[in-house]
């Protein structure tokens, strides 16, 4: 599968750049009063900033660092299917209440629907893998449980791939050999988290155009 249309295998330099672009400004306004409802990036990427909504710690915060330091995407999944949409106020709510940590531990929540839901703020060094990789890594869930065959839809599959794509560029990442992006399993030990067959569907996730 292929990036959605807009910014395919051979988009030029300039389209690239004008699409990368939009997003940074979008996110270094992103603290800022928007408008109800999504925000959909050049290539079809549908972003909503949800941080401010979501559950906190009355006492811990996590901390802080450079987004310079961060050299890897983890993905994740829900790892539960409750008959009705798990949305990140109640992961935030289980994270705070039941965890114990300072807020949700994931920066993006790509929902079935291919809504990608701002979850962290980039710099917060939040509880999604083991110890030292929480300070290197971005934390990406993926709504759903993907065991018994079960897998992501297309939306999240393309959602997924074109912000993967996008983070790579906003963050300079060293993409070589896809030694980027890792299923939470790869970085963390004792889970099988994002699914026994995740190397079934893992492709569809990479990003298959790095200028």
């Amino acid at each position: 599968m292929s990036l959605p249309p807009g910014l395919g295998p051979m988009a030029g330099p300039d389209e690239v750049r004008r699409t990368v672009n939009w997003l940074i400004d979008y996110l270094a306004e992103r603290d800022k009063p928007m408008e109800e409802g999504p925000v959909t990036v050049p290539g079809g990427l549908r972003l909503q900033d949800v941080v401010d909504d979501l559950m906190v710690h009355e006492t811990k915060v996590y901390d802080k660092r450079r987004l310079s330091r961060i050299t890897q995407l983890v993905i994740h999944h829900v790892g539960i299917e409750r008959g009705r949409p798990v949305s990140p106020e109640t992961i935030a709510r289980y994270h705070v209440r039941a965890k114990n940590w300072a807020g949700i531990g994931y920066h993006y929540y790509v929902r079935k629907s291919g809504l990608v839901q701002i979850t962290q703020r980039l710099d917060t060094v939040s509880a999604h893998c083991y110890r030292e990789c929480n300070w290197i890594s971005v934390g990406i869930c993926l709504e759903g449980s993907f065991v018994d065959g079960r897998v992501p839809t297309d939306e999240q599959f393309a959602a997924c791939r074109l912000l993967n794509w996008y983070l790579i560029q906003l963050l300079k990442l060293d993409y070589q050999n896809n030694l980027v992006i890792y299923p939470h399993l790869r970085v963390t030990r004792g889970t099988s988290c994002p699914g026994k067959g995740w190397h079934k569907w893992w492709p569809q996730i990479i990003p298959k155009a790095i200028p």
